[in-house]
């Protein structure tokens, strides 16, 4: 397995079909909704490689990190390819459980979203910003930066959600602004949610909701939003939150494993992600292109300690700064 996950040779798609083909299966543990995404992701792998049959298990971040640690320890490896926010892939990297790999397709992608050990990539990206209800708020009011947020005229009018992508908004926010700045915020008598951040969006567009953060770029441009009057703001730099894909250690079908991450990091991998609702990390796949232009931040990378410890202060800023009302 680890020799072939580093292969580079001129036949290493043909070996790769080759021992797929043998092989015939592949389990995939996501984060992402499988009726949404992965089941549409990997119909389109099965599509161009009709000899795999892929499976694919949702699994929340929490969820999976358990999952695959207790089958490792158990000597059930049935899981392939994992995809999970950084908090997850990241612990099961430090248990030793992924596997390094080499792809030709790393090289056009953005090299702060591949781990320094080779280990695990970024392939799916949101862009969070702010949503607000253009009939609520007019233009005069609506926050253009961080600090737009203290505006007084905006007391009471925010809401945010009890979600892991929420905290690490907040935690983007104690990295760009301060601590001190997200307590500030606190005082606008912030709403939080216990909705999804798309249902928050949704109420964004019913009016239920005026102001909402983080919103999903994604989210506020679906196709039934499309004449709501919602308007997606970024707040630069703009914080982006990460889905990132890897190979199991020790991936039953190994073959089939890296054909298909290959596929999740290609042009036609990253435009199923992008009609399935998510942003891809390459440049000019599908919803990409039609992007507004803006500064990302990634906040995972800019921790250089223990991020489980850090996340944690993450949670308990936003939390205690952020109470449900």
């Amino acid at each position: 397995m680890a020799v072939m996950a580093t292969y580079s040779g001129s036949d290493r798609q043909q070996q790769l079909e080759a021992g797929a083909r043998k092989e015939g299966e592949l389990r995939w543990y996501s984060a992402s909704l499988v009726e949404a995404a992965s089941a549409p992701i990997a119909a389109a792998f099965m599509q161009k490689y009709p000899f795999v049959k892929v499976e694919a298990i949702q699994l929340d971040g929490a969820a999976m990190l358990s999952r695959y640690r207790d089958e490792a320890n158990a000597g059930q490896h049935t899981a392939d390819v994992l995809e999970a926010p950084y908090l997850a892939i990241s612990g099961l990297d430090k248990l030793g459980l992924l596997q390094p790999f080499s792809s030709p397709l790393t090289k056009d992608l953005p090299p702060q979203l591949y781990a320094g050990d080779h280990a695990f990539i970024g392939d799916q990206q949101v862009p969070l910003g702010v949503a607000t209800n253009t009939k609520i708020i007019p233009d005069g009011i609506a926050p253009r930066s961080y600090d737009d947020l203290l505006k007084r005229d905006l007391k009471g009018k925010l809401s945010t959600q009890d979600t892991s992508q929420a905290v690490r908004f907040t935690g983007a926010m104690a990295l760009i602004k301060g601590e001190d700045f997200v307590r500030r915020l606190g005082g606008q008598n912030v709403v939080m949610s216990n909705q999804s951040a798309d249902a928050v969006v949704a109420s964004v567009a019913s009016g239920e909701v005026a102001v909402t953060f983080p919103a999903s770029l994604w989210t506020a441009r679906r196709p039934d939003l499309k004449n709501a009057p919602v308007r997606w703001i970024p707040l630069d730099p703009v914080p982006v939150d990460v889905g990132y894909a890897a190979i199991a250690r020790s991936a039953p079908h190994p073959y089939a494993a890296l054909l298909f991450l290959d596929f999740l990091l290609s042009q036609s991998g990253q435009e199923q992600y992008a009609k399935a609702g998510s942003g891809p990390v390459r440049q000019g796949a599908g919803t990409q292109s039609g992007s507004p232009s803006f500064k990302p931040f990634y906040p995972d990378q800019q921790v250089s300690g223990d991020y489980d410890a850090t996340y944690a202060q993450w949670s308990k800023l936003h939390h205690d700064v952020f109470r449900k009302r």
